[in-house]
C-alpha cells in the first residue's frame, strides 16, 4: 500500500473524528469516561526479511462525548530472524516500542457492540542485535538503533461484557517515516479494556 494511501485514510480517520467537536464544547468533562486496556495480537512488518510474531501494549484513553476520544499506546514488538545463504549468515533480534496516540470516533455508541474508527501519530524506536558470520568464516556483532515517525489508522469494535468491561478486536495499519519502502505494517489485536467514572 503506497504511503499517500495511508496518508488519507489517516487524514480522513482524523477529519471524522473531530466532527463532533462542536458538541464536545459543550460537554461537561465529567459526562465521559476513562479507560485503560490491555492487548495482545499479532504484529506483521511489511519488510519480507522479517516475520510476523506477537505484539502486546497497554492503552489509556478516554470518551469526551458519546460519538468523539482519545487515546494514548504504549506498544511492544519483538521478533527474531534466521539469515540464511548469501554474503552474512546468523540470526538478528528486532525489538520496537511504540509511543502513540489516536483520536476515536464512536459508531452507535448506546449499543453494546460499538463499532470505532481511529488515526493517530506516534513515534517507533527500534533496536536490533544480532550475530552474523561474514565471508571466511569470520563472525561478528551487529548493532544498529532507528527511530521513526509514525501514523496510523484503523478500526475496531468495542464488545461490552459489563458496563465497565469490554473487549475489543481492531486492525492498525502503520507508516513509518524512515523506510524508504515497504512502509505499511499491520497490526491484529485483541484489547480486555476497564472504565472508570460515569
Amino acid at each position: 500500500m503506497p504511503k499517500e494511501i495511508i496518508l488519507r485514510v489517516a487524514a480522513i480517520s482524523l477529519t471524522l473524528a473531530l466532527i463532533p467537536i462542536g458538541s464536545m464544547v459543550f460537554a461537561r468533562v465529567d459526562e465521559g469516561y476513562l479507560s485503560w486496556e490491555l492487548y495482545v495480537g499479532n504484529y506483521d512488518p511489511d519488510p519480507e526479511f522479517i516475520e510476523d510474531d506477537f505484539t502486546a501494549g497497554f492503552r489509556l484513553g478516554g470518551a469526551v462525548n458519546p460519538h468523539f476520544g482519545w487515546q494514548g499506546q504504549i506498544g511492544f514488538f519483538d521478533a527474531s530472524e534466521d539469515l540464511v545463504g548469501g554474503l552474512f549468515s546468523g540470526n538478528l533480534d528486532f525489538e520496537t516500542w511504540f509511543l502513540e496516540v489516536s483520536f476515536i470516533g464512536y459508531l452507535r455508541p448506546d449499543g453494546r457492540v460499538t463499532p470505532n474508527y481511529f488515526g493517530g501519530i506516534g513515534g517507533a524506536f527500534t533496536s536490533i542485535d544480532g550475530t552474523l558470520v561474514g565471508p571466511g568464516g569470520l563472525p561478528f556483532f551487529a548493532r544498529a538503533d532507528e527511530d521513526s515517525l509514525t501514523l496510523h489508522a484503523g478500526i475496531g469494535v468495542i464488545i461490552d461484557l459489563t458496563d465497565t468491561v469490554y473487549l475489543q478486536p481492531a486492525v492498525r495499519y502503520r507508516w513509518f517515516e524512515a523506510r524508504d519502502d515497504n512502509e505499511i505494517d499491520q497490526e491484529l489485536t485483541l484489547a480486555i479494556g476497564f472504565r472508570v467514572g460515569p
